[in-house]
């Protein structure tokens, strides 16, 4: 698709503003960080500028130039010739090439990086021999640590899609003045507006704070059980259930019962105690947004969409 003028439609009215208006997107101006998966996915588009032909990579209409993703290594090829090194990445979502160009002279006798590595790395996104790929001339590539990186960038990358990128990017009106009579030209609205995400006060870093908490069960308290749900569900890689099946689970109904001892004056707690906090800890979650109820009479749960992708994509490290 190309176009002479300052934006261009495609077939379902989405606008897509040319080159000289990317600056004023602020994502263009950053690193974004996305899904393998969504990299993949992203739209091309070409304009025409007089004689300038000039492609433009975006995630609904928000111009990607730089992209920033932690993946872990499975592959690797040497090119001793051209002095680079292709690595193969994968963050659980899809897979991706990224090539590692060598500025010093000499050839490259073995990669930076082994397989199985997480690395993370900012390149710029690209089109070559007909494949999405990740170029990379300046070596900001580095091993991460972190042994949670993974999981934090998964919550970053959902907040970030929820909060910022699911927003459109609308150019402001711009106002010039010529012999004191004010112009303002206006910019057409967006007409596809992506579909909101619902609504939801449990923020990413909370959903990973439950999860870590939960390693610490020597409180016992309502807040440390819904933890300890929390924990479970993604364990269990669970993103439809009902309520038996979270009842059922034995390590969840003994915390649950050493949390009634601490809050009822008796040695042993009945059936209903423990019931009582099973229900008020889902519903706390669906409170915060993490769930929603499954059916009409509130018996079966199901977990959120913003969040579902990551409980079944992330393994639990035991």
């Amino acid at each position: 698709m190309a176009s002479n003028s300052s934006l261009i439609t495609n077939n379902r009215k989405r606008i897509y503003y040319a080159p000289k208006y990317w600056q004023f997107d602020p994502i263009y101006q950053t690193n974004v960080k996305l899904f393998i998966k969504d990299l993949l996915n992203l739209k091309t588009v070409q304009f025409i500028e007089g004689s300038k032909i000039t492609h433009g990579f975006f995630y609904g209409n928000h111009p990607i130039q730089e992209v920033d993703i932690i993946a872990t290594v499975t592959a690797f090829d040497i090119n001793e010739g051209k002095k680079y090194t292709k690595y193969t990445l994968d963050d659980g979502s899809a897979t991706i090439e990224f090539t590692d160009f060598k500025n010093e002279d000499g050839p490259i006798l073995e990669p930076k990086f082994d397989r199985g590595t997480v690395i993370r790395v900012i390149g710029k996104i690209k089109d070559y021999n007909g494949k999405r790929e990740i170029g990379n001339s300046y070596g900001r590539m580095w091993t991460e640590k972190d042994p949670n990186a993974e999981l934090l960038r998964w919550l970053e990358i959902l907040t970030l899609k929820k909060d910022v990128y699911s927003r459109p990017f609308i150019l402001p009106k711009r106002t010039t003045t010529i012999n004191n009579v004010s112009d303002v030209e206006e910019v057409p609205p967006i007409s596809e507006v992506p579909e909101s995400v619902p609504n939801t006060s449990m923020s990413s870093s909370r959903i990973f704070e439950r999860m870590k908490n939960s390693d610490n069960q020597s409180s016992y308290t309502e807040e440390a059980f819904t933890d300890l749900i929390t924990r479970y569900i993604y364990k269990n890689n669970l993103t439809r259930f009902s309520i038996v099946r979270i009842r059922q689970s034995p390590e969840l109904n003994e915390f649950a019962k050493k949390v009634a001892i601490n809050q009822y004056p008796c040695p042993k707690p009945n059936g209903r105690q423990v019931a009582a906090l099973f229900a008020k800890a889902l519903r706390l979650l669906v409170l915060e947004g993490f769930l929603n109820y499954g059916d009409y009479h509130k018996i079966s749960y199901c977990v959120d969409l913003l969040f579902v992708d990551m409980v079944r994509e992330w393994k639990v490290q035991m």
